[in-house]
């Protein structure tokens, strides 16, 4: 049964028992609409235009965020080739991870002003580190013994580059990479309620104002749907590009 369904196939199963429980569940119309209505007013949001307009912007700024924090983090990891500048960058690192990526909200507004600028700002903050710090703990991991095997059978640079370190650096990227993009989701929607006229964040903050709790449901629905389908591709391009690993261990 778990061969045929497959992983995709039983959180698919997961998705609709959710469904399922938030139609038959009794509550209160008024604050939780039931999905009809929702839906509803997804066609409506969708036949305006303002459902793509705001998906549109909140999309862009996550990527635009991502790409700038992928390269900056291989900037990072060429200096961090050596082992003592990647000590020397692991400490300013890892002393500015902890801080919640939003607690900079205020200084980036200030830096670039209200708007798309701050909020991709924000999700480079929140998609560098991850990456940063996955790729330097595979440097870490990166076991010494093959090394000094492979050279001692004449391996060359380029070759022991390509066959032992790409690899396993590889792998560290794509695992911080799929972190960076649930926090861009989080960061990107968090500045588009504080400094933002548009965007899925935006979208949520003008909605839970005015107890407009079809519209609330419609851009949350489209957030996670939006979140759900990035982790989806990101584990599809971890399975692709590392053929070793196992397919559960992608999920991790």
């Amino acid at each position: 049964m778990n061969g045929r369904l497959g992983g995709f196939g039983w959180q698919a199963l997961g998705i609709f028992a959710l469904l399922l429980l938030w139609v038959f569940l009794p509550g209160d119309g008024d604050l939780i609409p039931n999905l009809g209505d929702i839906a509803r007013k997804a066609g409506a949001l969708i036949e305006s235009g303002d459902l793509g307009r705001h998906l549109l912007q909140s999309v862009s700024r996550v990527l635009a965020g991502i790409l700038i924090a992928v390269v900056l983090a291989l900037v990072f990891c060429l200096i961090g080739f050596h082992p003592a500048f990647r000590g020397i960058l692991q400490g300013p690192i890892e002393i500015m991870r902890p801080v919640p990526p939003i607690a900079w909200i205020p200084v980036v507004i200030l830096l670039f002003g209200p708007g798309g600028n701050a909020a991709i700002a924000i999700v480079t903050l929140a998609a560098l580190f991850p990456i940063v710090t996955s790729v330097f703990a595979a440097w870490d991991g990166i076991d010494e013994t093959y090394v000094l095997m492979a050279k001692t059978l004449g391996v060359e640079r380029w070759k022991l580059f390509q066959r032992v370190y790409v690899p396993l650096l590889l792998e560290g990227f794509l695992i911080g990479f799929r972190m960076a993009f649930g926090l861009a989701w989080f960061s990107v929607v968090a500045s588009e309620m504080v400094g933002s006229s548009g965007g899925l964040g935006y979208g949520i903050q003008v909605s839970s104002l005015n107890l407009e709790m079809e519209r609330f449901f419609v851009y949350l629905l489209t957030i996670a749907l939006c979140g759900f389908a990035m982790n989806w591709l990101v584990i599809a391009v971890f399975q692709y590009a590392c053929p070793w690993q196992k397919s559960g261990q992608a999920h991790v």
